[in-house]
């Protein structure tokens, strides 16, 4: 067995530098990991800026206490959302779900579920009528927008020839930013949030591209801007390659023949090198056998806080689908008809009207039907 050569007995001092080395090290480890003190919350209520309500039996509102929200078709997750509120906005209560988790408000010229939890509240809404049952539905666009594409020969060549180096005929995707985030786009068809029996020939192309409406794009999020179709920082490391781009891993997983190109809100203080950025989109969707339907934008924030010539970005996406002999859907002439230009109303956090780029619930129809009527023209279903 092996034994110690330190004879203990005659090293006392070495005794007492090991206890204070020992107790030195406790001490510094109840200072590294003991928890710092904590100085007390103070909570600061938020005002309710709400105006009073003009309908004199209204005793509920809200104020939306998030930066966004989202808002549901029905009284459950399940029936998907059908538009986004923004905090600060108010928004009178009709009804509520019998277990108090759902209000009911209007929205636009519909209703909508709003969780509970995302807002502040003034008013007792546990006595407002209990209706779980009601299923809203959007409002009917009664005619065709101006902006709509029109499709040439060209264009349905080029989708016809997609399917021939196996592109998927039935699937459409999206390029773009926070207004085309699946909840507000795509997604809310999906969700009942479009009504398409304005045009009941709608109903054959929904059933063709119906799978295009049930899937999420990996090559939109919010913020999203042109410069970051190659970036592969913005890539999901779950479905795509180590060096592919968020363009280039949507085109490969899903497989699309049409991609609607919706970037530009993003690219307000980089619009001098927008042109280059959005030319490398459309080149690289015709290089891999992609229709690339072009879509402009509903506001102007290139002009207000970039500084650029005003509708620069717009015209820059007008010129290139006529230089590239692709679709263009002018979202921003239809936009003109519709309230504060079928954008929401939005606020900073002093209260101060900002300006305006989140669709509101008539720009997100008029977007839906707008791509439905194209896709219509192009499939010719």
């Amino acid at each position: 067995m092996f034994r110690s050569k330190i004879n203990w007995k005659l090293q006392p001092r070495r005794h007492v530098r090991l206890l204070q080395q020992v107790l030195a090290l406790s001490l510094l480890a109840v200072a590294l990991f003991s928890p710092l003190p904590v100085a007390a919350k103070t909570t600061v209520a938020l005002p309710f800026i709400c105006a009073p309500p003009k309908d004199p039996t209204v005793t509920v509102q809200i104020m939306v206490d998030l930066d966004s929200a989202y808002v549901y078709g029905a009284a459950n997750w399940e029936k998907g959302t059908v538009g986004r509120v923004l905090k600060w906005e108010c928004y009178d209560v009709v009804g509520r779900s019998r277990n108090l988790e759902w209000l009911l408000i209007p929205f636009g010229e519909s209703k909508a579920w709003i969780r509970y939890g995302s807002m502040r509240i003034k008013g007792d809404y546990t006595v407002l009528p209990i209706m779980d049952k009601v299923v809203t539905q959007a409002a009917l666009i009664k005619q065709l927008p101006q902006g709509l594409p029109y499709i040439t020969y060209r264009h349905r060549y080029l989708y016809q020839a997609a399917q021939k180096v196996g592109r998927d005929a039935r699937m459409v995707t999206v390029i773009g930013d926070c207004n085309s985030e699946y909840a507000v786009y795509m997604g809310r068809f999906a969700a009942s949030g479009y009504d398409i029996r304005s045009d009941p020939a709608l109903t054959t192309t929904v059933r063709w591209f119906t799978e295009s409406f049930s899937r999420t794009s990996l090559s939109t999020r919010g913020s999203f801007n042109a410069s970051m179709a190659f970036d592969a920082t913005w890539s999901d490391p779950r479905q795509c390659g180590g060096d592919e781009g968020p363009l280039a891993c949507e085109l490969r997983v899903s497989k699309a023949s049409i991609l609607v190109v919706a970037v530009g809100t993003g690219d307000q203080h980089d619009w001098r090198l927008f042109g280059a950025n959005y030319r490398a989109i459309i080149e690289y969707a015709l290089s891999k056998g992609v229709l690339p339907v072009l879509m402009t934008k509903a506001d102007a924030l290139d002009s207000l806080e970039g500084g650029a010539p005003p509708d620069y970005i717009n015209n820059v996406i007008r010129s290139l689908g006529i230089a590239y002999g692709v679709p263009v859907i002018d979202f921003y002439l239809a936009t003109r008809a519709l309230p504060n230009n079928g954008m929401l109303i939005e606020r900073n956090d002093a209260q101060k009207i900002t300006n305006s780029f989140h669709l509101n619930e008539q720009g997100m129809d008029m977007r839906m039907l707008m791509t439905l009527e194209t896709l219509k023209a192009i499939a010719g279903r």
